[in-house]
């Protein structure tokens, strides 16, 4: 009986779809999350059956990428490494397919920042950070989804070294 879809059935009824568009923060690689939205139309629908107020919520998961970054409009390279506190050389390196660093980009472009390491036994973010000349603090930036007190074995983690000062720190 009842509901939505009988309201539907039983009159006009105007339904209405709006896109949703999320583009992770520099730092929520890695992130995973329930989101939920409540969305209101400001006109009834015709599809609400009596006394129903004119909102639905919806929810959904989303999990951003690691080392990934998407552009935002005329964004340039060095906009992008000063982001992350790194160099356009180094960024520009990691994209093949950016054949000019120089010219504009398009909007929501994707980027790659940096490397993916798997994480070994022994491993710390303190071991890591020095090995690849990087912070710890600089390591959560882009790894939201990382516990500093916890590492595993196999665990992936986004790596922007800094190669001159990973030469210095190597064994």
């Amino acid at each position: 009986g009842g509901g939505l879809d009988a309201a539907c059935t039983a009159g006009p009824c105007r339904h209405q779809a709006m896109d949703l568009v999320w583009t992770p923060s520099y730092n929520q690689g890695g992130l995973a999350a329930r989101v939920c939205v409540q969305a209101e139309t400001p006109q009834a629908t015709g599809c609400e059956p009596p006394g129903q107020a004119r909102y639905g919520e919806v929810c959904f998961s989303v999990r951003a990428h690691k080392c990934v970054y998407a552009l935002a409009y005329e964004q340039h390279l060095q906009e992008v490494a000063a982001i992350y506190h790194t160099d356009w050389l180094n960024i520009y390196s990691m994209n093949p397919s950016v054949t000019a660093p120089d010219r504009l980009q398009y909007a929501q472009q994707l980027l790659n920042i940096g490397r993916m390491y798997n994480v070994v036994p022994g491993d710390t973010l303190s071991k890591i950070s020095t090995r690849f000349g990087t912070s710890i603090e600089h390591l959560l930036l882009v790894n939201a989804d990382i516990q500093p007190d916890t590492l595993f074995a196999g665990e992936q983690l986004c790596i922007i070294p800094d190669s001159c000062v990973a030469v210095l720190n190597a064994p």
